[in-house]
């Protein structure tokens, strides 16, 4: 999707889906009304969505709306028609490990995501990035394609002889739900690991009815990614190809009206933060020493300890669920190195700018301003042996 003109233009059904969702759950939308209130759109392409429905939910002093998305031609057309003193339109890339810090690790008291996710290959870091970009107790809601008839044509479309050559990564275009059997146990997975509070979440069987050929072909016109890739006479064959694909793997096939049936499956999810109450996973554990931003320099970098360090998030559900043992393995080798621990929700300067940790928890062996991270299940006898194992060069005794 890079004509935002075209888009704009051809984009009813997400503008539809989009409001219904908005005018459905904008009521979990949380709130300070003090004037630094500040809300993120994911995906945000032309801009007309954030605008027409999003804005008119927001507090009126809302100090900051952000609107992203991975493509340049297609924010150009969101600054020139909705850009404003408020309302910042930037290009980011919300799979990357580096999106965060993009942002200054900077934090959102609302998310929106309207149409994007399906295009996004790697889930995990997604909704790792969309929580570490949302404040405590802050509301993310989010809708994506999880099966449309259009992501089947792709693949079909892709081993035409003549079009092959064009669409070579045609998979990096196919929601990664789109052949899944269980979906939403997927998603569900993804968001409980990454540490949200799933307050709803389904997947909703939509259809939508093009009123003619004309209309479809310029709806795919402007999302398809792969005609701009060809020259002018196939731009115009690929999409009269799918237009005729549309016709014999879809029920149009039944009807003789020149209206055209898309039937499709949506996701949507509403979610939150766990934030975990007390101030400190480890604050009352002997054997693990509290590292922050004021100490970590002279207690880790600038010394000559081996050091085991977690990397958590307090409102992570996976770092509190494994705190227990991360206890136990600290008294197993908090005779031989030091351990310590750091919540890079507060401690975002450690985290991101020194270690660049990209998702909790990690365990990292630390030495001489040298980092050697834990790959595997956290554990007391798999991260004690390869404990042991990196430090081997440095320790002589070993129990």
């Amino acid at each position: 999707m890079n004509n935002g003109d075209l888009y704009l233009r051809n984009n009813d059904v997400q503008r539809r889906d989009s409001k219904e969702v908005i005018d459905e759950f904008s009521h979990h939308f949380k709130w300070k009304y003090d004037g630094m209130d500040k809300m993120l759109d994911i995906g945000c392409g032309t801009g007309d969505v954030l605008y027409d429905f999003v804005l008119p939910e927001v507090p009126k002093n809302i100090q900051k709306i952000i609107g992203i998305d991975i493509s340049q031609k297609i924010l150009e057309c969101a600054r020139e028609n909705f850009g404003s003193e408020s309302m910042e339109f930037h290009q980011a890339d919300i799979s990357s490990i580096s999106c965060c810090q993009n942002f200054g690790n900077e934090e959102f008291d609302n998310i929106t995501s309207f149409y994007c996710l399906h295009w996004i290959q790697n889930q995990k870091q997604t909704f790792a990035n969309i929580h570490k970009l949302l404040r405590p107790n802050g509301v993310a809601i989010i809708n994506f394609l999880i099966e449309t008839p259009l992501f089947d044509i792709y693949e079909r479309l892709s081993k035409f002889k003549k079009y092959r050559e064009y669409m070579k990564d045609v998979k990096q275009f196919i929601s990664p739900y789109h052949h899944e059997e269980q979906p939403l146990e997927m998603v569900r997975k993804y968001c409980k690991n990454a540490g949200f509070i799933i307050n709803h979440m389904e997947i909703r069987e939509k259809i939508y009815f093009y009123r003619d050929e004309q209309q479809l072909k310029e709806a795919l016109k402007s999302v398809n990614p792969f005609t701009k890739r060809m020259p002018q006479k196939l731009q115009q064959n690929f999409i009269d190809d799918y237009v005729k694909l549309v016709g014999e793997i879809t029920e149009n096939r039944f009807h003789n009206d020149e209206k055209i049936i898309s039937r499709y499956r949506l996701l949507i999810a509403v979610l939150t933060l766990l934030v975990h109450p007390s101030a400190s996973l480890y604050e009352s554990d002997e054997n693990i020493a509290l590292l922050t931003s004021k100490n970590f320099d002279d207690l880790v970098v600038k010394s000559s300890n081996m050091w085991v360090v977690m990397f958590y998030s307090s409102r992570c559900r996976h770092s509190i669920s494994i705190d227990q043992e991360f206890s136990r393995i600290a008294r197993r080798l908090n005779y031989h190195f030091f351990v310590g621990a750091v919540d890079c929700l507060k401690e975002k300067e450690v985290c991101y700018r020194l270690y660049r940790i990209s998702g909790y928890p990690s365990i990292g062996f630390l030495y001489d301003k040298l980092i050697i991270d834990f790959r595997g299940d956290i554990n007391f006898v798999d991260v004690s042996n390869a404990a042991f194992s990196a430090f081997n060069e440095y320790v002589d005794y070993f129990s």
